[in-house]
């Protein structure tokens, strides 16, 4: 077992490795036919403007290779579907997947070597462009799994880099070197994102195991509780005269009968420090509050502790005294400990969400068309400038600080993933009140629940730095075209 995979076993023990390589074949088999269409229009656009620079043979070469591997992805994402495969399986599927988008990635990788204009700066700029841009969206698409992104990416630039360094001149040289750059920032992107879904996806798995263990917990909880763990008392104010039944005995670590219930005895049974809280609320009840309503911890004789709810409910006389008061004890003993579990479970995932870049949640459209993000990570405060608690039950506060002119294209993919539970993978912009304008990146899975709502499991990232770079990269090419065409003009 490899340090990694120790470390997965060490931080989600409830996630198995096969469960783990099987999601993520089924989300990486999912996106497969957005991948294809993608390859087919970016091929088809790159012959059309490269067609004039290269010659009709090597494009024909070029395109049936490619064809070649994208067929054979469709055909092995239509025998994934109908075989349906189980948990066991997953890993052999998850190796097909790679294969064959490895072999894609050498199809785009053999487009620099067959498609590759010498001295033709601006069809050399563009075959680049291309390039980066399929290479952009595997880190959307491929890196639920590091190892399949990588597979594309390596092969689909490496033989660019090498093609412009070895044209020797200047411009092809300097985007060669741009190019090495972009190849080592994309790798390193893939691996966070890789590590960010795969922690996503095991989040999820835990939340599911987790709340599977306490329905387990609180169903043994209600079967204990059917077969006696619920006293009951009816006790007079004014005489003192206090009855308990046989459970309220054993609840105060006593025989049943064996001694005579007081409310000396009562208040015996009381933890010390829970002796005043316990006081005060049952005189409120006792002084025209009429409901008794406490927790609180019982010490045992021989020592041990456990959480008791009381609840009981005052009967007044004319002149408005108390007179009687009747209600039951219970021991809550598994449901506290459970709350502890659950806020320590709690306490976990935002140690381990305050280590991933960006929010890690999960967002809920309800059926009525409103969206909340029942969790979301601290981190929201540094991408949307919001406490999660804002958002928790509502999220039009998030959404007031999309960019106006992104807003429609950011409901419309959420519309389309909610209808095809297909993952979702956006860009957009946000606008803060100070001016301040953020490019974010978000990569969610849907799942359908059981009430029609949808529930996204996911994480937005801050990207703004990525696009600048952009822009940089765009703004050299730019620069590349126009020295290029000053230097044509003065030569002619």
């Amino acid at each position: 077992m490899t340090e990694q995979q120790q470390s997965l076993v060490d931080t989600y023990p409830h996630v198995s490795r096969l469960a783990l390589q099987a999601e993520q074949a089924r989300l990486l088999y999912t996106g497969i036919p957005l991948s294809l269409f993608t390859n087919a229009l970016v091929a088809a656009i790159l012959v059309a403007v490269q067609r004039d620079a290269c010659g009709l043979g090597a494009i024909i070469v070029w395109l049936t290779l490619l064809v070649a591997t994208l067929v054979v992805r469709a055909a092995i994402t239509v025998a994934y579907r109908r075989a349906l495969p189980a948990t066991a399986a997953g890993k052999a599927w998850l190796t097909r997947v790679r294969i064959s988008t490895a072999a894609t990635g050498v199809a785009w990788g053999l487009a620099s070597v067959l498609l590759f204009p010498a001295h033709d700066i601006p069809h050399q700029a563009f075959l680049a462009f291309a390039l980066a841009g399929m290479t952009a969206g595997a880190v959307a698409l491929l890196s639920i799994d590091w190892v399949t992104a990588l597979a594309f990416i390596v092969p689909a630039l490496v033989p660019l880099i090498a093609r412009l360094f070895a044209e020797g001149e200047e411009i092809p040289v300097a985007m060669g070197a741009m190019g090495t750059l972009y190849l080592g920032v994309l790798s390193l992107s893939v691996r966070r994102a890789y590590i960010s879904v795969r922690n996503n996806i095991c989040l999820r798995f835990e939340a599911a195991a987790r709340e599977q263990r306490t329905m387990l917990s609180e169903e043994r909880l209600n079967q204990a509780q059917q077969v006696a763990h619920l006293g009951s008392f009816e006790w007079n104010p004014v005489s003192g005269d206090l009855l308990w039944s046989d459970e309220h005995f054993r609840l105060w670590g006593l025989e049943p009968h064996a001694v005579r219930p007081s409310y000396a005895l009562f208040r015996k049974g009381i933890h010390p420090d829970d002796g005043a809280q316990v006081e005060e609320i049952l005189q409120q009840a006792l002084h025209g509050g009429r409901f008794y309503d406490c927790e609180h911890r019982v010490r045992w004789p021989d020592g041990s502790e456990r959480c008791i709810h009381g609840h009981g409910e005052v009967t007044f006389d004319e002149a408005g005294q108390a007179a009687r008061m009747v209600g039951t004890v219970q021991d809550v003993t598994d449901r506290k400990q459970a709350e502890e579990i659950r806020q320590e479970a709690l306490e976990r995932l935002q140690k381990i969400t305050s280590r991933v870049p960006g929010v890690v949640y999960q967002f809920r459209m309800r059926p009525d068309g409103s969206f909340c993000f029942p969790f979301a990570s601290k981190a929201t405060r540094e991408i949307f400038r919001l406490s999660p608690e804002d958002i928790r039950e509502d999220a039009s506060k998030a959404f007031a600080y999309v960019h106006p002119d992104d807003l429609d294209n950011l409901l419309a993919s959420i519309q389309a993933s909610a209808r095809d539970l297909t993952p979702w993978n956006h860009e957009f912009r946000a606008r803060f009140d100070d001016g301040t304008v953020r490019w974010l990146f978000g990569n969610s899975v849907p799942q359908r629940e059981a009430d029609g709502s949808v529930l996204w499991h996911g994480f937005i990232t801050d990207i703004t730095e990525r696009k600048q770079a952009e822009d940089a990269l765009i703004a050299a090419k730019d620069e590349a075209e126009r020295a290029n065409r000053a230097k044509s003009k003065f030569l002619s």
